[in-house]
């Protein structure tokens, strides 16, 4: 399962994928969740969530609110592993591997040029800025 649908998540599911893994997306807009049932990912809206829990292996996170609360971990797979990306912590829980701000930190050229170009996408946007 990867929690979120922005830059990180269409990302990871896209290397998951391509890796072999069968991979959900969580996301809370419709739209979204169209997008990546398209792009053959299974989907699950951030609502129901708690109740698909127990059939991940693992699970990442990349939305930096409050997802899953440590009530909700519990109903994980014992062997389930969790994994938090986002920058502000959205899993609670012992057992969650943080790896905040991983692609920043292991992979900064790449994740540089993400950013640089979305700041530079959105400011395009905007008049008087460039």
């Amino acid at each position: 399962l990867v929690i979120g649908w922005g830059r990180i998540g269409k990302c990871l599911a896209q290397q998951l994928k391509q890796l072999g893994a069968n991979v959900t997306v969580a996301a809370r807009k419709q739209q979204d969740l169209a997008i990546a049932q398209a792009l053959g990912y299974g989907a699950v809206h951030t609502e129901n969530i708690e109740r698909t829990l127990p059939r991940y292996h693992v699970i990442f996170n990349t939305v930096p609110a409050p997802m899953l609360n440590a009530q909700m971990c519990k109903k994980c797979d014992p062997d389930c592993i969790l994994i938090e990306l986002a920058s502000t912590p959205g899993i609670e829980g012992n057992n969650v591997i943080s790896a905040l701000a991983l692609p920043g930190r292991f992979a900064p050229e790449s994740s540089g040029k993400l950013i640089a170009g979305t700041v530079i996408r959105l400011l395009k946007g905007k008049e008087n800025v460039l």
